[in-house]
């Protein structure tokens, strides 16, 4: 709940004064980082009311279109730590190496490709193997995927 609240607040600052914050790299990077996190914390905050009904956990109503939903955005999450790194990879160009926020956006289009289109193509992959299942844990209990972490990469390469 606090991260959909923190995420919608970053959101909602971005793009209350758009025309001047999505002039600058470092907003562009944190908005599409924020809408990330936005889907996957609302992904978790479902959590076995997504199971399948037939599942018989505690709160299930779901199927295994809901099951598959919910898995899709948790998995398009991780593009959450790809533009972490993204943010890292501005922060050292601009202070440690002086580039300015012109010259990065001239690469920060590949960047956005590379944050987006690997989880995407690796949420699009489990789809179209079926590959989501409920999966309860102490920590969470959440529909994911249950192939091998090698196979996921793999996977997302093709």
């Amino acid at each position: 709940a606090f991260s959909i609240l923190g995420s919608s607040l970053i959101i909602y600052m971005i793009l209350s004064d758009w025309k001047r914050k999505l002039d600058r790299p470092f907003h562009r990077l944190v908005l599409m980082m924020s809408i990330f996190d936005f889907l996957q914390s609302a992904a978790m905050a479902v959590a076995t009311t997504a199971f399948p009904k037939e599942s018989n956990i505690y709160g299930a109503k779901g199927n295994t279109h809901t099951c598959t939903i919910q898995g899709f955005f948790i998995l398009l999450g991780s593009a959450v730590p790809i533009y972490n790194a993204c943010l890292n990879i501005f922060y050292v160009l601009t202070i440690r190496y002086s580039v300015s926020s012109g010259r990065f956006a001239k690469f920060e289009p590949a960047l956005h490709a590379i944050a987006i289109l690997v989880p995407l193509s690796m949420a699009i992959t489990f789809i179209a193997l079926g590959d989501y299942m409920p999966q309860e844990s102490v920590q969470e209990s959440v529909c994911v995927p249950t192939t091998k972490p090698f196979f996921i990469a793999l996977a997302s390469l093709f």
